[in-house]
């Protein structure tokens, strides 16, 4: 059984290595030698830091709206137990979908649009990382 020898080359010597072999795809993850660095290790945490609160906004975004359907949900037994013929129930009820549909698309563009942010921010700060400093 033979052991492979671990590969000590520099981060930038093995990316120049993968160019020359004719990798096409753009690689964003960074090396394992890259985290060797003080400095990179500091941007991978501020990264992170920006990530992190880019999910919590989604996901606070996402509450509220759970939280402000509920209370319009809640409302539909009320509103229903006051009417007085099927014609007043049809009235409730297609104005209730009317309403929650719209709401649940409007909710659904806002989160993709912050989604859409998110992922191009985060990828753009990967990609000035991965280019050093200027």
């Amino acid at each position: 059984m033979t052991v492979k020898e671990p590969n000590h080359e520099p981060a930038q010597e093995t990316r120049r290595a993968r160019r020359k072999a004719g990798a096409e795809r753009v690689d964003l993850a960074l090396d394992p030698a890259d985290f060797m660095s003080p400095a990179a290790l500091t941007a991978v945490v501020d990264i992170n830091g920006k990530l992190y609160a880019g999910l919590v906004d989604l996901n606070k975004e996402y509450a509220d709206f759970v939280n402000r359907r509920l209370v319009e949900d809640f409302e539909l037994p009320q509103k229903l137990a006051a009417c007085k013929t099927p014609l007043d129930m049809f009235t409730v009820y297609s104005e209730f979908y009317r309403v929650a549909f719209g709401d649940y698309q409007q909710e659904f563009a806002k989160l993709t649009e912050m989604g859409q942010s998110l992922v191009a921010e985060t990828a753009e700060a990967l990609q000035n990382q991965h280019r050093g400093p200027k």
